[in-house]
């Protein structure tokens, strides 16, 4: 049985996000929403991939903001991300 660590957790949600992005972005958006979908896509897909960005939390916090009243489960996904960059000093 794999050991459950914080960084396994952590990859494990930032799969879940992107799983949620898909479906947020299979839904009509507007171009704003767009633009937050694809940043937060990138800097997901680079934390995935291992690569560590100084404004990634910037980036994950201004999705939150926008996401927060439209898509309550991609922000708390999002918040979780946020609080384990944090936990894991990322």
């Amino acid at each position: 049985m794999k050991e459950i660590t914080p960084e396994n957790q952590f990859k494990k949600t930032l799969f879940k996000l992107s799983e949620q992005l898909k479906e947020v972005e299979a839904v009509s958006i507007d171009d704003k929403t767009l633009n937050v979908l694809e940043s937060v896509k990138e800097k997901t897909q680079s934390l995935i991939d291992d690569a560590k960005h100084s404004e990634t939390e910037a980036t994950l916090a201004d999705a939150v903001e926008h996401f927060e009243e439209t898509h309550p489960d991609l922000t708390a996904t999002l918040r979780d991300i946020i609080n384990m960059l944090n936990n894991i000093g990322i």
